[in-house]
């Protein structure tokens, strides 16, 4: 499934730390919004896991999920491409 994960960190250190760990899930898509493909539950929850370490009581970090439906609907104005699963995957 897809989800759109957004945030506003104040802290320079923590804004990066979390930015470092949503790279493991997926791409940055704008400054503070990436789009994660994760495949099952327990990756969602270690995405949350992660992020609730990094949070501190000022932050706010968004996690949407994003319906197989609503994701085919997707308009991008400008530049960037639709997150989509790869077709090759290297283990």
């Amino acid at each position: 499934m897809l989800y759109l994960v957004a945030y506003d960190i104040t802290d320079d250190a923590r804004r990066n730390r979390a930015a470092d760990a949503l790279l493991d899930f997926g791409p940055r898509v704008q400054e503070s919004v990436f789009e994660c493909l994760i495949e099952n539950d327990e990756r969602v929850q270690e995405l949350l896991g992660r992020l609730r370490e990094i949070a501190a009581a000022e932050d706010s970090i968004r996690v949407v999920p994003v319906c197989a439906s609503c994701a085919a609907k997707l308009v991008i104005i400008g530049r960037g491409e639709p997150t989509r699963d790869r077709d090759v995957y290297v283990v």
